[in-house]
């Protein structure tokens, strides 16, 4: 009887021993899905983040924006991303655009003018928030111009191409950015001028990869060259 005492003494150790590794694991996954929501909480109330950019079976946003607007130029940009040692980089893609020159003259002409001029190659994409915004092309020189007032009009879906400015009519710089998905709160501040082709919305989503809804950045992505390819 002595042995069969001992025998289930030991089970019942190693009972309890599945049971406390049991209640461990599942502390830790608890502790997780707090600490996940918490972030995404805040990334929400920081307007970092958004519900709208989970794009679920196809969701709307991911539709082409602006559709209905006359393409006058197409262009692309081609993108690699450098190693996080910043010896070696890997091509991303090329990243197809459509300018609206009627209905954005001024700011298609400044983007124009920028790319002829080679001011955007090995520029990096310095500001890249998942599920927003994705910007390039801080420190270009440009010729100062008016805003368009029927490309504020327009609404920033995924792939919308923007310039940005200081915050105020009429400050427009040489950089621009694109919007990853629907951005209702960027309406009518800034001016788009064209769109990404559907085509290179996965280009777009690769370049998103490389950072976080806070805008930590991963690695450098760089502009190696951009070209205007003809009018339409």
């Amino acid at each position: 009887f002595s042995c069969f005492r001992t025998k289930y003494s030991k089970l019942q150790r190693q009972a309890l021993m599945m049971q406390l590794m049991l209640r461990f694991l599942i502390r830790v996954i608890v502790f997780g899905l707090i600490c996940d929501c918490f972030v995404v909480h805040q990334s929400i109330s920081k307007g970092k983040y958004r519900l709208d950019s989970l794009h679920f079976f196809g969701s709307k946003s991911e539709k082409v924006t602006n559709p209905n607007e006359e393409v006058t130029d197409v262009g692309l940009m081609r993108l690699r991303v450098k190693s996080p040692d910043g010896r070696n980089s890997f091509p991303v893609g090329d990243l197809e655009f459509e300018l609206f020159g009627k209905t954005s003259p001024n700011g298609v002409q400044v983007f124009k003018q920028l790319i002829e001029n080679q001011s955007y190659e090995d520029k990096t994409f310095h500001r890249i928030i998942r599920g927003f915004v994705v910007q390039a092309g801080e420190g270009c020189e440009f010729t100062p111009y008016e805003d368009d007032e029927a490309g504020l009009a327009l609404k920033f879906g995924v792939g919308a191409l923007a310039m940005s400015n200081a915050g105020e009519p009429n400050s427009g710089n040489g950089e621009f950015f694109i919007t990853t998905a629907r951005a209702d709160e960027l309406d009518g501040k800034y001016v788009i001028i064209g769109r990404i082709k559907s085509a290179s919305i996965k280009v777009l989503k690769e370049v998103e990869k490389y950072g976080d809804v806070e805008g930590y950045i991963f690695n450098d992505v760089v502009i190696v060259g951009a070209q205007i390819s003809g009018g339409v």
